[in-house]
């Protein structure tokens, strides 16, 4: 697969606490809104391992996951990041998929904390792009 850019992407599972499902709505909103740099939605981001290990059993985070895989297909990864940028560019329509969910299913700092997430993430890929 050398010098290929694969443009389809193998589905994933078990996105468990990807968007801050694990934290209660006062936390959220407590990470939303404080000043602190330590605990804020950027804080959360950084920390946020993701159930991908290297060879030395450590979980990734998502800026070492995307550095490894640029090591291997700097091509298709940019590809990706690409794509992912482009899917991001209108925040709005990211919005309307939230808010499709019933309440019953999600609250609002539930939402609002995921599309943060979403949205400081993408921020953090477009630093990555064309590295």
């Amino acid at each position: 697969m050398t010098n290929q850019i694969v443009n389809v992407l193998s589905p994933t599972f078990d996105h468990a606490s990807s968007l801050g499902r694990n934290e209660s709505d006062k936390k959220r909103i407590e990470r939303l809104k404080t000043k602190d740099e330590g605990f804020n939605v950027t804080a959360y981001v950084q920390r946020a391992p993701i159930p991908i290990y290297d060879d030395k059993g450590q979980a990734l985070n998502t800026v070492s996951l995307i550095q490894a895989c640029k090591r291997y297909g700097a091509q298709a990864t940019d590809f990706w990041l690409n794509e992912i940028a482009k899917v991001m560019e209108n925040n709005e329509k990211i919005k309307e998929i939230f808010d499709r969910i019933p309440d019953e299913f999600i609250t609002i700092p539930a939402k609002d904390f995921a599309m943060a997430i979403l949205i400081k993430n993408a921020e953090r890929l477009r630093e990555l792009q064309n590295d």
